[in-house]
């Protein structure tokens, strides 16, 4: 009967891990999307924006090259791209 609950004290134990554990990588996404969010409103125009987004999303994803590329309406049905 111990070992029983013992094992089930375990379970439950292992099961708050893991909660904790997505509560915390949940918190650490919405501190990171506030700083982002923060970087970006700080900008002065639209192209302050958009620099701006673009720096922020590349580090948060670690990457080091960084590029949007827009499209017009006509563009897109078309294919033909605008940066």
């Amino acid at each position: 009967r111990r070992l029983v609950s013992l094992a089930q004290q375990a379970s439950i134990a292992a099961l708050n891990i893991r909660q904790l554990q997505a509560t915390q990588a949940r918190a650490q996404r919405e501190q990171l999307i506030r700083q982002i969010t923060g970087r970006i409103q700080e900008a002065g125009d639209v192209e302050g924006v958009l620099q701006t987004a673009v720096q922020e999303l590349g580090r948060a994803f670690g990457t080091q090259r960084n590029r949007i590329l827009f499209r017009s309406s006509a563009a897109v049905g078309e294919g033909q791209a605008e940066e």
